[in-house]
């Protein structure tokens, strides 16, 4: 498992070396370190986190214990007190928020955010369980699961790519920003229908993955290039930090509902079906790995992966709900035309020189 990790260490090398050469910043304006400090928004960041760190608690605690535990209900309520104090303070108290409220609020910003939340969390929450009922349904092994995964990674950077040159030929996104995220609810209908709804089919899985994930890559390019032509050049820093704020909000929300609407219909469904002194045990080591399925008799090795099936198929489907949100989002993206940077012609050696 660490060299997994590890594998990833010389990507990021390159990604250091080519940021410290490549990327040419301004000179800084000079100012003393209190100065630099008092400007920092700590209040509204700690406000941020600690509202962020009671809902992933109080969700994770709703999947692993119950909705009605102690723990669960007391970390949703803080959630509840500091998500609007978050807001308070950005929109009212910090000198220098890191969400202005003219770029929150902002109507031409809104559906962006709206789709990058939405979209990604979904993404990450149909990927996720697409990969947990490969593994669990399936009974596919990790390498497996990310052979039959590649499709759609490719789709994804597919339709990145295919979309940013469609953007720079036509000058436009907006009819491109919807027929992505049409692609994604399409995709992720026809994907959690093949898992066991209508039939079993892992053929048309990968297929409504593979349009799901073309739709997402196309989508994510297409919305980004719309908060930069709505916020204009004053803005575009802060209104990109804000998209990957709602981003990673998505990723983060996504995995945590998720898997609390999987661990909740697994517990339920094996209750239901198993019985006898050992049923609690089964049930306790089924829901802490894939790999105890395995150890067990056929017969109830059959019914675990059954559950298993049952349990991903409502994460599935909160996926597809936020599908239809993103797409639904999408048609109120406002259309700002592109303009090309002007071309600078290139000197020769002899025009430099003379210059």
């Amino acid at each position: 498992m660490a060299r997994s990790f590890l594998i990833q260490v010389p990507a990021m090398l390159v990604a250091i070396v080519a940021v410290a050469f490549a990327l040419h910043l301004p000179k800084a304006v000079a100012a003393d370190l209190w100065t630099r400090f008092r400007r920092v928004d700590f209040l509204g960041a700690i406000t941020l986190i600690s509202s962020i760190f009671f809902l992933l608690l109080g969700l994770n605690f709703a999947g692993n214990l119950a909705w009605s535990d102690r723990t669960t209900i007391l970390s949703l309520v803080a959630f509840a007190v500091l998500f609007p104090l978050f807001c308070i303070v950005e929109m009212t108290l910090a000198a220098e928020p890191f969400a202005p409220k003219h770029i929150v609020i902002n109507r031409s910003l809104i559906a962006a955010y709206a789709v990058n939340f939405f979209g990604v969390t979904s993404a990450m929450t149909m990927t996720f369980h697409i990969s947990l009922y490969y593994q669990a349904t399936l009974g596919m092994s990790a390498v497996q699961v990310g052979l039959w995964l590649l499709p759609s990674i490719f789709a994804d950077v597919t339709g990145s790519l295919g979309g940013g040159l469609i953007m720079q030929a036509s000058g436009k996104y907006y009819w491109l920003t919807v027929a992505a995220y049409a692609s994604l609810l399409v995709g992720s209908i026809v994907a959690v229908l093949a898992a066991g709804i209508v039939g079993h089919s892992l053929a048309w899985m990968v297929a409504g993955h593979f349009l799901y994930a073309l739709g997402d890559g196309s989508g994510v390019t297409a919305s980004l290039i719309s908060l930069i032509a709505n916020a204009g050049p004053q803005d575009q820093a802060i209104a990109t930090a804000m998209s990957y704020l709602f981003r990673s909000l998505g990723t983060v929300v996504g995995l945590s509902i998720g898997s609390t609407l999987t661990q909740n219909a697994l517990r339920a469904s094996l209750h239901e079906h198993l019985s006898g002194p050992d049923a609690d045990v089964i049930i306790e080591h089924v829901t802490e790995s894939l790999n105890y399925i395995d150890t067990l008799p056929a017969g109830i090795r059959a019914i675990v992966r059954t559950s298993y099936e049952e349990a991903v198929h409502s994460a599935m489907w909160f996926a597809v709900a936020l599908a239809v949100a993103t797409a639904v989002s999408s048609f109120f993206i406002k259309e700002t035309p592109l303009v090309r940077a002007p071309s600078v012609p290139v000197m020769s050696t002899e025009e430099r020189e003379t210059t």
